[in-house]
């Protein structure tokens, strides 16, 4: 029992760190055991959500049970701590919903947020799993991925049915921009602007404001870029990121 239990941390934390999907043959190797011993204990933890696996490319990331439990562990570490002064304060400001997402392999999870103190408001979804090409957070994420990790991920989308010409062209401009802003994008009469945070290995995450569409306008996020963007890069040298992003191009 001890064994086959050290056995399935050791594939998890092994696809954990990675930060990208892994296959069979790698995660095997890595965790000193056989072929079928790996696919078995892979079978395991994918049916029980803690690994996902995708049909396509038959690689592993971590899995919606796993980044569910991350999220409530990241609740009580410094994470939010660090994070939630500027949450308040984007917040304040907008009068609108702001919250921290941070990359999970194909997929991305907020682990933290200030909610709008308006009666119709943005409602904060802390622990969701949501895939890398839903929506304007997740799309800024990809966008800033480096060129491997965006084209892997751009292959997954293609295979579950997605445009991927349009949303590479979305990509592009978001990555030139330093910031996305849209309208409807993945919940009908939800505008959101998102913008990119960075830690010491590269692309860790999104800032993203969001309220009712009514509301919180094209109009008025594009005037608030700036302000998501200067606070993303400061929380970004807080995390021990670079200490400067893409100048936002609000044209």
């Amino acid at each position: 029992m001890i064994q086959t239990a050290d056995r399935a941390f050791a594939v998890v934390e092994q696809v954990a760190r990675a930060g990208r999907p892994c296959g069979l043959t790698d995660i095997a190797s890595a965790s000193g055991l056989d072929k079928s011993t790996a696919s078995r204990m892979l079978a395991f933890l994918d049916a029980r959500g803690l690994l996902e696996r995708d049909a396509s490319s038959k690689r592993y990331t971590v899995g919606p049970a796993l980044m569910s439990l991350a999220a409530v562990v990241i609740g009580g570490s410094g994470l939010p701590q660090v994070a939630q002064p500027h949450l308040d304060r984007l917040r304040d400001e907008s009068g609108e919903t702001v919250s921290l997402h941070l990359r999970s392999g194909y997929e991305r999870v907020c682990v933290a947020g200030a909610a709008s103190r308006a009666v119709l408001q943005r409602v904060l979804t802390i622990g969701e799993p949501v895939p890398l090409w839903s929506g304007p957070t997740s799309k800024m994420i990809l966008a800033r991925l480096g060129p491997a990790d965006r084209a892997e991920v751009l292959a997954v989308a293609e295979a579950a049915g997605v445009g991927v010409t349009s949303l590479a062209r979305e990509l592009d401009r978001a990555r030139r921009r330093g910031f996305i802003v849209a309208v409807g994008d993945r919940t009908p009469g939800v505008g959101a602007v998102s913008a990119p945070v960075r830690g010491p290995s590269g692309m860790v995450g999104a800032l993203t404001a969001a309220g009712p569409a009514e509301r919180w306008t094209k109009k008025r996020m594009g005037a608030f870029a700036p302000h998501l963007v200067a606070t993303a890069t400061r929380l970004s040298a807080e995390l021990g990121g670079p200490a400067g992003l893409m100048t936002p191009d609000v044209r």
